[in-house]
């Protein structure tokens, strides 16, 4: 069983914060830097995936990610990099894939991926890079 934990983008201060304690009934949520309690309408909340990075970094959602997928497609080895953002939805994580790069491949042609589940990549193949709220400029799809 994976580990609950959340952190929050705060709006009015424009940065992320732990999350020491959440009030679900009358929504609100009791930050690291203030202790005050805040409505849910003044953060983001973000919930820890139950995963981390190679670098042993925890991974939310929200997080931007790049995730190193070395396969075999119809016998042929393929590498590829994709930088995705990490969601949440109907009760579980994944990659949504913003860009690709094939890094190394015996085949032509580009595999179309539109999600990667987060239960099918170690750490060791993940590295976080920024988030949605801070680097929004990650967001961007680039071919």
């Amino acid at each position: 069983m994976r580990e609950i934990k959340f952190r929050a983008w705060d709006k009015d201060m424009e940065r992320i914060v732990n999350v020491l304690d959440i009030d679900l009934k009358d929504k609100w949520v009791q930050l690291d830097v203030t202790y005050d309690w805040d409505k849910f309408d003044d953060v983001e909340l973000m919930q820890y995936t139950g995963k981390t990075d190679e670098n042993g970094v925890d991974i939310y959602d929200g997080d931007v990610v790049e995730v190193d997928i070395q396969e075999y497609v119809a016998s042929c080895y393929v590498e590829t990099i994709y930088t995705c953002v990490v969601k949440y939805k109907d009760g579980c994580f994944y990659f949504a894939i913003l860009k690709s790069r094939i890094v190394q491949s015996d085949i032509n042609g580009c595999i179309a991926r539109s999600i990667i589940n987060l239960e099918d990549v170690e750490s060791d193949d993940l590295k976080v890079i920024g988030n949605k709220f801070q680097n929004p400029e990650l967001l961007e799809a680039k071919e």
